[in-house]
């Protein structure tokens, strides 16, 4: 018995319209795939497998079933989501063939089937994305510099003539003397915009 043959019915259901000899028309349903099942879809349907299965056998011992759904919501806290998917319904499988007990350890099936979020570059950009933002904007930052020796970033545009904007956050010094009177071109020769290039690049060394 699979998740997928036990989710709870679509409120409008989707069908498949099929046209033969370009008059007989067919409209089959569309069952949900595996791919497209939610955490909350697998508990609905995993607790209607269980009721299935205690109506064929009465004697299930349900502790052993019950320990299986909690060990598959525990993996899916480290494992993506449709990789746990996948490892159920090949458990699934394996166990309706075997028969071995419902919660028994199958390190096959999550060596060859489980994907870990940390390796899964679609879940670490997500991750990355929603990250709290205070010591990793200070890095980045950092890296893009330069700043007054005050901790304020200095602006890149001003330093190369092209900031009009009047809300600027940014301060507009030279970032080699730190004078507001001009900016890296307009001042101190032509070899100005070379070296604005090194302090941003590395704004703690010391300039020459």
């Amino acid at each position: 018995m699979q998740i997928v043959d036990f989710l709870w019915p679509e409120p409008i259901p989707q069908y498949q319209t099929i046209t033969l000899a370009g008059d007989m028309e067919f409209r089959i349903g569309k069952k949900k795939t595996l791919d497209k099942i939610s955490i909350e879809e697998w508990g609905y349907a995993n607790i209607r497998i269980l009721q299935e299965l205690l109506k064929r056998n009465t004697a299930l011992n349900v502790n052993t079933y019950l320990n299986y759904k909690a060990d598959i919501f525990r993996l899916a806290s480290t494992y993506v989501w449709y990789s746990v998917l996948l490892y159920d319904k090949e458990y699934r499988d394996m166990q309706a063939e075997e028969k071995f007990t419902w919660g028994t350890y199958r390190q096959d099936l999550r060596d060859f089937q489980l994907v870990s979020k940390r390796e899964n570059l679609t879940t670490r950009a997500m991750n990355d994305a929603t990250k709290p933002h205070g010591k990793q904007s200070a890095n980045n930052d950092r890296r893009r510099g330069p700043f007054l020796p005050d901790g304020r970033g200095i602006c890149w545009n001003f330093n190369n003539n092209s900031c009009n904007r009047q809300d600027c956050r940014m301060m507009h010094h030279y970032a080699i003397c730190m004078s507001s009177s001009h900016s890296a071109i307009s001042g101190h020769g032509h070899s100005s915009a070379t070296r604005i290039d090194k302090v941003a690049k590395n704004p703690y060394a010391p300039q020459t």
